[in-house]
């Protein structure tokens, strides 16, 4: 996933689950405050091999989720233009173009154990952990010779705890 795609949707993670009597800058600004996106001792990213530069992110709107399922009424995201939400098998799917596929389920994650689940992928292999928070994961992998980054994420929003995570491989 590109590394803009992946830096935009971790900032909407904080947004995504939004009751519609709360806003967006509030819970963007609480995942900001938390630093689960800019950790300090993180190093630069910097591609093993050079990387094209990534198409620009469509400028975020607001997605209502509620046909996704009893779990979503009444609730909306921030999302690119475009994009879609269904219901899926773990919970919810937004999707928008080849590029962005996000999965949410509701309640709270369990991200010790997702952890060790990256940690010991033999096949998209962890390079490393560029925020390892109690919250929220942000990671390279390397997938045959290929760089690629991911998240997931705990986040408690409208009283409720949700699970968000892209997804991987092909849309």
């Amino acid at each position: 996933m590109p590394r803009n795609v992946v830096l935009f949707f971790a900032l909407a993670v904080g947004a995504v689950a939004c009751k519609k009597e709360e806003t967006v800058e509030k819970t963007v600004e609480q995942v900001v405050e938390a630093k689960a996106l800019a950790p300090a001792a993180a190093a630069p990213i910097a591609p093993a091999q050079p990387v094209a530069a990534p198409a620009a992110v469509a400028a975020a709107g607001p997605l209502d989720v509620s046909s996704a399922g009893d779990d979503w009424k009444g609730f909306t995201l921030a999302a690119p233009a475009g994009a879609t939400a269904k219901g899926g098998l773990l919970g919810l799917e937004v999707k928008q173009g080849d590029g962005f596929h996000l999965e949410m389920s509701t309640g709270k994650s369990d991200l010790a154990a997702r952890k060790k689940e990256i940690q010991g992928n033999d096949i998209n292999k962890l390079k490393r952990f560029l925020t390892d928070s109690k919250d929220a994961l942000v990671y390279e992998t390397e997938v045959m010779g290929t760089s690629e980054f991911h998240f997931a994420a705990h986040v408690k929003a409208g009283g409720k705890d949700f699970h968000c995570e892209d997804s991987k491989g092909p849309s």
